[in-house]
């Protein structure tokens, strides 16, 4: 699923809408995760060991073949950012 830039025109409610659903279908189809209750018990280290698997099996990011920690906390960090700047 892609998120479309005409969301980021439109409102920035809409737009961060999209990406909780987006995220949601990721944390689902691709890591496994089913519920909300699951995650909740899950910790950082293991849904970022989880996301590294993902990574390898289908790359999804196109610059690096491997991720670390650090790089997954950075990519996330600047997507918190992002959607603080356009509020």
């Amino acid at each position: 699923m892609k998120v479309k830039a005409e969301c980021l025109c439109t409102s920035p409610f809409k737009f961060k809408t999209k990406m909780n659903k987006f995220i949601n279908r990721f944390y689902k189809e691709k890591l496994g995760i089913q519920s909300d209750e699951v995650l909740a018990t899950m910790s950082w280290p293991e849904i970022v060991d989880k996301v590294i698997q993902e990574q390898q099996r289908n790359p999804f990011v196109i610059k690096k073949q491997h991720l670390t920690a650090l790089e997954i906390t950075n990519i996330i960090m600047r997507e918190e950012n992002f959607m603080i700047g356009i509020l």
